[in-house]
């Protein structure tokens, strides 16, 4: 299992993206730039990014959570932007 902690307020987007693919890389042991599957391909990430920003606007008083799958890990990405990833059990990825 792969974690990266964030800290909500300073993420300018690009950095969470980063970070979602250098946890899956993690997870597998190869370099952030042999993930092969960017996050476009599996959701919206400016609207993600978006609930996250409106999240922390209202005082982030409320537990918030995106959960997908990504180059066969499951990705959760807390309100606090922390990033969890584990090898999905039908992961192709080995």
């Amino acid at each position: 299992m792969a974690i990266t902690t964030g800290t909500p307020g300073t993420d300018d987007g690009a950095d969470l993206d980063f970070r979602i693919a250098s946890a899956i890389a993690d997870e597998y042991g190869i370099d952030v730039t042999d993930v092969d599957c960017r996050l476009y391909d599996v959701l919206d990430a400016d609207g993600m990014r978006k609930l996250f920003a409106r999240h922390e606007e209202s005082g982030g008083n409320h537990d918030l959570s995106v959960s997908f799958t990504m180059a066969g890990c499951d990705v959760v990405v807390t309100g606090i932007r922390d990033v969890d990833v584990t090898r999905s059990s039908s992961s192709k990825h080995e």
